[in-house]
């Protein structure tokens, strides 16, 4: 329960959250109607006329949402036939209809935790982004092996030692890592077009991944504006999957 203002069994990062949730909600109520501002009540009584005017409306703006007003928009939407935009990053980015068409191998942060004994964190930063992910999903032992996790990318993400190496690369070389590596598992002569010098920073990868049952690969989708990175991604894991058990974590 709230105490004090904040959750008081969440991490600094929740409650900071929590926090910042509430000093937006405790300020006064407006709306934008035209381009500018107006009162809460004029608003309402703007947006309801449109939606009687309109022949086809469209619902948007959830992705921040909480559930109440997610809940309410599609009470609108079914009401008066509407379609609702839920604000899904694939669903706006460039390459959407070709990430619809190839597809991607998930699976549960459970699953990562029991099953894979190698861990590939690529292009993300968890500490930052999912506080308490590596602690609870990517460090505890596995049952019955032993974990390896490989960060590659910009960010090291945990200190370097006998289970984790970092591959530096550069931020946007996502994609062109990712199907250099895909070619580099292929073999030849698929592997003979990876550039020699990419070709040396992805082999601990390479060999990490021959040498491994199940390997999770962890991404993120924040820095991915057209898609291209979780489309290379999602063809290198699903190609890994026809052989050994692989998955991606988005």
């Amino acid at each position: 329960m709230p105490t004090g203002g904040v959750l008081a069994a969440a991490c600094a990062a929740g409650q900071a959250a929590w926090s910042a949730s509430l000093a937006s909600s405790s300020s006064g109520k407006t709306a934008r109607a035209d381009g500018r501002d107006v009162s809460w009540e004029e608003g309402l009584d703007r947006a309801a006329a449109l939606v009687t005017a309109a022949r086809r409306v469209l619902v948007s703006g959830l992705r921040d949402a909480p559930l109440d007003a997610i809940t309410a928009a599609c009470d609108l939407a079914e009401a008066c036939g509407a379609a609702v935009d839920g604000g899904d990053a694939e669903a706006a980015r460039l390459s959407g209809d070709v990430l619809a068409r190839v597809g991607r191998v998930t699976a549960d942060w459970d699953e990562l935790r029991d099953r894979a004994d190698l861990v590939v964190l690529w292009w993300c930063d968890p500490p930052v982004s999912h506080p308490r992910f590596l602690e609870r999903f990517v460090l505890p032992p596995l049952p019955g092996g032993q974990r390896r996790t490989i960060a590659v990318g910009p960010a090291p993400v945990l200190p370097r030692g006998e289970h984790h190496l970092h591959v530096q690369l550069a931020p946007d070389a996502a994609t062109t890592a990712a199907r250099a590596l895909h070619g580099l598992l292929a073999g030849p002569p698929t592997a003979a077009h990876v550039p020699p010098d990419l070709g040396r920073l992805l082999d601990p990868v390479r060999w990490a991944i021959d040498s491994a049952t199940a390997v999770a690969f962890v991404t993120s989708p924040t820095a991915d504006a057209t898609g291209l990175v979780t489309w290379s991604v999602a063809s290198l894991v699903r190609a890994l999957a026809l052989s050994r058990i692989a998955f991606e974590i988005p």
